[in-house]
């Protein structure tokens, strides 16, 4: 059983969903409405590729994409719960094996950050 999943929408979605939704024929209650005119857009696969090759990218999977969203997070420094919360993930072990892939710079600037407090303690342990 899935269970129900809260899917906050930040404002540059929000915005673009906006944009889509004046867009659209009058009458028509789809964000994303099917190429035949009935119904909605079910599978995003065509579409998404049709942009990526607009934009001139190769070999670019829809998972490349939430895997990219996550790794963002993650290097911004946003914790790894709610980086599990927003991709749905059953447990932060499923987020951390699949996405998290911190680059050395991220790394990095943990590690000075944890030098700068011990050096501050060990400062006012000494003064």
């Amino acid at each position: 059983m899935k269970m129900e999943r809260f899917d906050p929408q930040n404002s540059l979605a929000l915005e673009l969903l906006t944009q889509l939704h004046s867009t659209r024929d009058e009458g028509c209650p789809w964000v994303f409405p099917a190429r035949t005119g009935k119904g909605h857009l079910v599978d995003l696969r065509k579409p998404l590729q049709r942009a990526l090759d607009r934009a001139g990218l190769q070999d670019v999977r829809t998972h490349d994409l939430r895997r990219s969203y996550a790794s963002l997070l993650a290097n911004a420094g946003v914790d790894i719960y709610q980086i599990k919360d927003l991709l749905g993930h059953s447990s932060v072990a499923v987020t951390q094996q699949s996405y998290a892939h911190l680059q050395q710079s991220t790394l990095r600037t943990a590690s000075e950050v944890a030098a700068r407090t011990l050096e501050e303690t060990l400062r006012g342990v000494a003064g």
